[in-house]
């Protein structure tokens, strides 16, 4: 089911996203992990860096859900990780 929700819920979002590579079950925790593509359909920013139409920024997504006793999501938390070539590994 957190598959399922999870698909659904960026299936609005205009990015290409990539299977999850990773999915880890704990004790009441769920990890996905996934790479992302997005496409700027117009001028704007993202996350404070200005991109114009036609501009594309990859980035992995971490997300991290901790689940009720009856295993509905209680909270959750995205990270990403943003591939800068500029930037020293």
């Amino acid at each position: 089911e957190i598959l399922d929700y999870w698909t659904k819920y960026h299936a609005a979002c205009k990015e290409t996203l990539g299977k999850p590579e990773n999915v880890l079950f704990g004790d009441h925790i769920v990890y996905l992990q996934v790479k992302i593509h997005l496409d700027f359909l117009e001028d704007g920013t993202f996350y404070g860096k200005a991109y114009k139409k036609g501009d594309a920024l990859e980035f992995t997504c971490a997300d991290f859900y901790e689940l009720d006793e009856e295993g509905k999501i209680r909270s959750g938390c995205v990270y990403i990780k943003f591939f800068n070539p500029d930037l020293p590994s």
